[in-house]
């Protein structure tokens, strides 16, 4: 890149907690490269996401009251602070992340005087389970502050289906995959061996593993694949759950009321969780809403048969020769699509060889880097 100077960027997440768009932040944060961009980065609180770019020399700021609650309050104040924030950084350009960030992030930047305003979206709020009426308002503030914005990256041809609609931004919009980059996997005996090291209650090795890396948010949809694992009764498996979350005590609770307290085991979040995935024999997704998951194609990297729920970008990774897609918030269908592939092990074989094949072809972490780079010019 040929410029007088680096470009200053400031990437704004909502949280800083361990998730999808914050590890979209922190792949970008890390990556740019030095002599092209200065990088800062703005998050509520002071999670996994600030240690992690703090080791690798990245100035972060924390926002005050910047969280996922709603509070008229805090989101004045955390307004007027990015406004300040903002004219005494005097970013080239802000890439929002997150639907509250992109909200009050595209107004505070565009009244700050901020060159280039660029939004990525990782799902949409109305696409969560809400009245009509709250869903009706939010498409109605999204559309409003889409139009502040220089450049909107969705994350899946579905994410972008979801705004089709919507005038005076259709030229703002261009699909970028999420990508990633070469796994350093463990492998299965020294993961399985790993994990179990985690876990109060001792997992058996010998039997088959059912696996997910997830936040313990409703939109995961967790309660319907544990639901699921109570009518396998038959079959000898564990799910193993690596992520944290505020509902991880309701999680807990469901596991007792099921008895479920040695089939199905929660290790809380895990450092660098994507190397142990090989302990699995099936992946699964059970979310209610998604845009584009990194572990559906970190689950394929490690050629792992994944049972995934059809919403948003997921059936832009999975399709029916590389995994199997069942109906959100169906346990039945998700007990079926197990059932499948522990009645039929060389299916689970070819349909994980098969999506290994589809994410080293189309979603390499370069590039999505390059064409995000792209948007920055």
């Amino acid at each position: 890149m040929k410029e007088d100077r680096k470009k200053k960027i400031i990437y704004l997440i909502t949280k800083s907690s361990w998730g999808g768009a914050t590890r979209y932040v922190f792949d970008l944060a890390t990556n740019l490269s030095k002599d092209d961009f200065e990088v800062v980065v703005a998050s509520g609180g002071e999670g996994v996401l600030n240690d992690k770019l703090k080791d690798m020399g990245i100035r972060t700021i924390s926002i005050k009251k910047l969280s996922r609650d709603v509070s008229l309050i805090d989101e004045v104040r955390v307004f007027f602070n990015l406004i300040k924030i903002f004219k005494e950084e005097r970013p080239d350009i802000v890439h929002l992340n997150s639907s509250k960030a992109g909200a009050i992030g595209s107004l505070s930047a565009k009244i700050a005087g901020v060159p280039k305003i660029i939004f990525t979206a990782h799902g949409w709020a109305f696409n969560e389970g809400r009245p009509i009426w709250q869903k009706t308002l939010i498409k109605i503030f999204v559309l409003v502050t889409l139009i502040f914005q220089d450049n909107i990256i969705c994350v899946s041809e579905q994410t972008r289906s979801d705004i089709k609609n919507f005038p005076f931004i259709q030229k703002k919009i261009r699909v970028i995959y999420n990508g990633i980059s070469e796994i350093p996997f463990l492998g299965k005996s020294e993961a399985r061996i790993a994990l179990d090291n985690l876990s109060i209650v001792s997992i058996d090795k010998k039997i088959v593993w059912l696996g997910a890396i997830s936040e313990l948010h409703k939109n995961k949809g967790l309660e319907y694949a544990i639901k699921a694992i109570s009518l396998l009764k038959d079959y000898p498996v564990v799910f193993v759950i690596m992520g944290s979350g505020e509902l991880r005590k309701d999680i807990e609770d469901m596991i007792k009321r099921e008895k479920l307290e040695q089939r199905v085991v929660l290790l809380g979040f895990v450092s660098d969780a994507k190397r142990y995935l090989k302990a699995f024999d099936i992946f699964l997704l059970p979310s209610i809403t998604e845009a584009f998951p990194y572990v559906v194609i970190e689950a394929g990297m490690a050629g792992l048969p994944v049972v995934a729920s059809s919403v948003g970008g997921v059936s832009d990774i999975i399709s029916d020769d590389c995994g199997v897609l069942v109906k959100p918030r169906d346990y039945r269908a998700i007990e079926t699509g197990l059932k499948n592939l522990l009645n039929d092990r060389e299916k689970g074989e070819r349909l994980g060889f098969n999506l290994n094949q589809r994410v080293v072809k189309n979603f390499s972490f370069q590039g999505m880097l390059s064409k995000t780079i792209n948007t920055y010019m």
